[in-house]
């Protein structure tokens, strides 16, 4: 099965995918029947949708709410803090969060994830490089928390966003 590329910008809306030809003429459909009301979501939305590799862990299209209120400036060892990191797997899953919520980033690279992680000195292991974070990066694919959209290329899953805001929020 060959794999397609499709990256659309409608407003400051916009849309790119990698997949089957069939999967991404689903989602074409789906955003050319929305278009007039994606453009009129103006100042209520972010206006992005998740890239997606992984087409079992979001399958619909769905517009992220902007939060009510902003999130607390947090770094990423301070989020390792609040959520118990002890893996690899587990402080570049906060690594991802602090570049999505705090840095506005809706996709990152293997490079910038890495990059994030080292900057939480009391978490971060050289043992925590190569190998085992490419398995970590893995395992997060495989829990549906983050999607690999392209290589070596990372974005949250959206009903991880949800989720992990209001966590992050409480924290």
């Amino acid at each position: 099965m060959s794999e397609s590329k499709i990256e659309i910008k409608i407003g400051e809306f916009s849309f790119s995918g990698m997949g089957s030809e069939e999967w991404l003429a689903k989602r074409l459909d789906q955003i050319m029947e929305r278009a007039e009301s994606l453009i009129n979501l103006g100042a209520s939305f972010d206006k992005h949708i998740e890239p997606s590799a992984n087409q079992n862990c979001q399958e619909g299209i769905g517009e992220q709410p902007k939060t009510e209120a902003p999130l607390a400036q947090l770094s990423t060892n301070t989020i390792a803090s609040r959520f118990q990191a002890k893996t690899c797997k587990d402080l570049a899953f906060c690594a991802i969060l602090h570049l999505h919520f705090f840095l506005h980033k809706q996709s990152f690279s293997y490079d910038e994830i890495r990059s994030e992680m080292k900057t939480a000195k009391s978490f971060y292991k050289t043992s925590m490089k190569g190998g085992n974070f490419q398995a970590a990066l893995d395992g997060l694919v495989k829990d549906r928390k983050i999607n690999e959209c392209g290589s070596k290329q990372y974005a949250l899953c959206a009903p991880v966003i949800s989720e992990m805001e209001a966590q992050l929020a409480a924290a």
